[in-house]
């Protein structure tokens, strides 16, 4: 599996956004979150994540984190990485599913 950047988990947030744009502009009850809402949140989440992963990886270069630490932090953004890759392919899959039915 390629290595998975920060850049490409904004990416993952920019096309969220993209789809709370377009999202706003249907009418909708002002109480209730749209899925734009949800998957902007996520991506959010995602990237603060794995940037927080990294900013143990630093702490510990410098010595002001544990190994057990950096461990931790290391596997939690393996998980969100690997929850990212898969929200990503099941709405691939769901698009090419929708331009495959017929008109």
């Amino acid at each position: 599996m390629p290595p998975m950047t920060i850049a490409a988990i904004s990416a993952v947030k920019d096309i969220a956004a993209q789809g709370q744009s377009v999202a706003s502009a249907a009418p909708s009850a002002p109480a209730q979150a749209s899925f734009g809402d949800h998957m902007k949140a996520a991506a959010s989440n995602a990237v603060a994540a794995v940037e927080k992963s990294e900013a143990t990886a630093m702490a510990a270069m410098v010595g002001e984190a544990s190994l057990q630490d950096v461990t931790q932090a290391v596997v939690s953004a393996e998980m969100t990485v690997q929850t990212v890759l898969a929200v990503r392919n099941k709405l691939i899959e769901a698009y090419q599913d929708i331009i495959r039915m017929p008109v």
